[in-house]
């Protein structure tokens, strides 16, 4: 066996001369998504390629059957599909006729690509979504799935318990098979391959996190090694389900599987697999640790199932690239809302919690809970510049995007969908084997840079430098990450507003928001790291405290380098408008701003708290929630509770305002914060405690000294790099520059390097080439 691939050319010439390419049939469940959407477009260009070389030779045409749950999938899909074959073909694909008509397309090389509607629930039927319904539901639910058994709530525990071990080996569903069966029948034909980009370990997850809130309710403990043994049946019974496909009913099954950490995990010397960042829209909870422990179980029971898994240890897909479109509700930011509707709370307006709103945050004083209930009304739409569709992961920013790429070493879905597609149609290369034991644990590789290139496009890197679109959406980054580059955003839009060109605007025509956004915009600076880095920190602080506290917009006309005539105050007050609206797009989207104003501490927040995982009703306002967190974790005295305060700061995603800094050791509120909390007085204070650190440890920061530390420790780079050095400068040729050579505060690169710097980079065996731990000098 030897080490270099088969080139893909010649093979799939030689498929299509053999004739071995006519009829396939490859069966993508999640075709539409991510990893799966990419495979099928790789199909296709494979396929239509192989038939072009095979010539007109009357054999049954190649077909792809892809699922998707939703019709605004096979929209998608097929709106992508039309667009890509304009470009490649100059015409468009024809609807499919015959026994396929209204199902499907031909495309303009001859592939028959069929949709079907497919939505996994491997449940136990009464249970399903057992944890995401309101009190009533559950107690529906759990009432339904005893009289399924024959019981009742009054039946012994122990019968209870029994039925629900046997509901789990015998009454969760298999879908894969059941679908495969039934296509087989249909078109006559054994699939080729069965391709599933549905993440199951996610699935899994969210279906064992059903079973772990009824449980208890059933007669077995919530922990137990009961519970614990039933959830292996479970994971037991969906690999059963797969296996059946692979020994009955299709050549090849491939899986895109997940690590669901995307690979920031370490391998210690004893074991232990701790987690590095938790990529999830909340910092709370422990549901990455439960995918991951999920994904390892299911590549062993695979495994003995002839199954092959893709490990996608480094994906984020970009399935498209939406401009000026509506952003759905992260689904689980929804529920929460829902439940807290059904239950009679009025802190929104139901018609708000479909799409992304901006509502007009609170302000109070930090550590006061609120006198009167929140209310927050229906808000209005909020429509980021860019919004980027990405499977499983929903929607995040351009920076989001940006920021994880770097510091993941992300891949692109377009190469892992080629890589299943290779395999799906000529099978695993015998010369090097990509799934040697059946496992593909598929890493970095150069063709990120296709992925880079994009987001460094003129249009989508100019939304990071922007300053008026939001930085961080709600699906993908844990809150720690959101409020970083908040503040980041909040940095930029403020130095656009001290260098805003007012003067210019037109006297004679009123402007629309649209256009005065573009012209805030085109008639401002962006923000170089020169120039932050030489920011004075007391200024700083008042400024930002003006930005955001602004009751109205003549309270930001201070902020102008010179004072407004009265001829311009319509249009600039729509201008300035706008820049109030940013600010409420921060708290919006579930990140808190903590700020100093007279000499106290005030919060500005929306109705989702993202560091808290919950909503800021009257009964659970931040310091009430606090409170009540710390007082379950055994309490203590003031100073520990503002330990504890500081602690969700710093560690857990505010976008921290405030003059001096805290730093962070501890990476839960659960343990002894006495030594891992501290609060610092300036950035000279700060270094001197992070020079006490362990090195290559966990630390984290908030507050402005911090902030301006990491900055003038990016200036410095900046200053550092020569091109004459080479490929010696590493990471310092990261840093983008405008055409005179400046380099610019762009919110993605500089998180990413935020989080290499306190010990989150991902373990690549060449991450010291990504930068080092610790804060560089200023």
């Amino acid at each position: 066996m030897g080490y270099k691939t088969y080139r893909f050319g010649p093979q799939l010439v030689a498929a299509a001369r053999e004739g071995r390419l006519d009829g396939q049939q490859h069966v993508l469940f999640g075709g539409t998504g991510a990893v799966g959407g990419a495979t099928a477009l790789q199909l296709i260009d494979a396929l239509e390629e192989g038939l072009s070389l095979n010539g007109a030779d009357g054999g049954r045409a190649p077909q792809l059957v892809l699922t998707a749950k939703s019709r605004a999938e096979i929209r998608g899909f097929t709106s992508l599909l039309y667009r890509l074959q304009q470009r490649d073909h100059e015409a468009e694909p024809q609807p499919l006729t015959g026994a396929l008509e209204g199902r499907g397309y031909l495309t303009c090389g001859g592939v028959e690509v069929v949709f079907e509607s497919f939505a996994i629930d491997p449940s136990i039927p009464e249970l399903a979504n057992y944890a995401v319904r309101d009190d009533a539901g559950r107690a529906e639910a759990l009432a339904a799935f005893l009289e399924a058994g024959g019981l009742n709530a009054d039946s012994p525990d122990a019968r209870k318990a029994e039925w629900l071990r046997t509901a789990v080996r015998e009454r969760v569903g298999r879908p894969f098979s059941a679908f495969l069966e039934e296509l087989a029948q249909r078109e006559d034909r054994r699939a080729r391959s069965a391709i599933v980009g549905i993440p199951m370990a996610s699935v899994a997850t969210y279906k064992l996190g059903d079973l772990e809130l009824a449980a208890p309710l059933l007669g077995i403990a919530n922990p137990s090694p009961e519970l614990e043994q039933l959830k292996d049946e479970y994971l037991t019974s969906l690999a059963d389900d797969l296996g059946q496909v692979a020994a009955e009913l299709a050549d090849e099954v491939l899986i895109a599987h997940t690590t669901a950490v995307g690979g920031m995990y370490d391998a210690a010397a004893d074991g232990a697999r701790p987690i590095r960042l938790g990529f999830a829209h909340s910092a709370k909870g422990n549901l990455l640790q439960g995918k991951q422990d999920r994904a390892d179980k299911l590549t062993e029971l695979y495994s003995e199932r002839s199954i092959k898994m893709l490990i996608t240890a480094a994906a984020i897909g970009i399935d498209a690239v939406q401009r000026e479109e509506r952003v759905p509700l992260n689904g689980r930011i929804r529920a929460l809302f829902q439940r807290e509707l059904a239950a009679g709370s009025e802190i929104v307006h139901p018609d708000s919690t479909g799409t992304l709103r901006r509502f007009e945050p609170v302000a109070g004083e930090w550590c006061a809970e609120p006198g009167e209930p929140l209310h927050f009304g229906e808000g209005t739409v909020l429509i980021p510049e860019f919004s980027i569709r990405s499977g499983e992961n929903g929607y995040f920013s351009v920076a989001n995007a940006d920021a994880l790429y770097r510091v993941m070493r992300v891949t692109s879905t377009t190469e892992l969908g080629h890589v299943l597609a290779r395999v799906a149609l000529l099978g695993d290369d015998p010369q090097s084997p990509r799934f040697a034991d059946g496992v593909c644990y598929y890493t970095e590789t150069d063709n990120s840079r296709q992925v880079f290139d994009l987001l460094s496009s003129p249009a989508v890197r100019a939304d990071q430098l922007s300053g008026l679109g939001p930085q961080a959406l709600q699906d993908l980054g844990s809150a720690k990450h959101q409020g970083e580059l908040h503040t980041l955003g909040l940095l930029i839009l403020l130095h656009r507003l001290r260098t805003f060109d007012h003067e210019a605007l037109p006297r004679h025509r009123a402007l629309g928001p649209e256009e005065a956004a573009q012209f805030f915009e085109h008639h401002s600076r962006t923000l170089t790291l020169e120039r932050a880095a030489r920011w004075d920190e007391a200024r700083l602080a008042a400024d930002l405290a003006t930005l955001v506290g602004a009751a109205s917009t003549a309270d930001l006309e201070g902020l102008l380098a010179s004072r407004p005539s009265e001829l311009d105050r319509s249009n600039l007050d729509c201008v300035l408008e706008r820049v109030r609206e940013a600010v409420w797009n921060v708290c919006s989207l579930g990140t808190p701003i903590l700020f100093e104003r007279d000499g106290a501490a005030r919060v500005l927040h929306g109705p989702f708290i993202a560091p808290l995982d919950s909503l800021a009703t009257r009964s659970g306002g931040i310091e009430a929630q606090l409170r009540a967190e710390f007082e379950a974790l055994g309490g203590g005295d003031a100073a520990a509770l503002e330990r504890f305060r500081e602690f969700h700061v710093a560690g857990l995603g505010f976008c921290d305002l405030r003059r001096g800094a805290t730093l962070v050791t501890a990476r839960s509120s659960d343990e002894d914060l006495e030594r891992r909390v501290q609060r610092c007085a300036d950035e000279a204070e700060l270094r001197a405690r992070l020079a006490e650190l362990e090195p290559y440890s966990y630390f984290a920061t908030s507050g402005l000294s911090a902030l301006l530390a990491r900055l003038r420790g990016l200036a410095r780079l900046d200053r550092e790099f020569d091109p004459a050095l080479g490929s010696a400068n590493e990471f310092r040729a990261h840093l983008s520059r405008d055409a005179s050579g400046r380099a610019l505060l762009v919110p993605g690169e500089v998180e990413a390097l935020r989080m290499v710097w306190e010990g989150l980079e991902k373990n690549t065996a060449t991450e010291r080439l990504d930068g080092r731990w610790g804060y560089p000098p200023a």
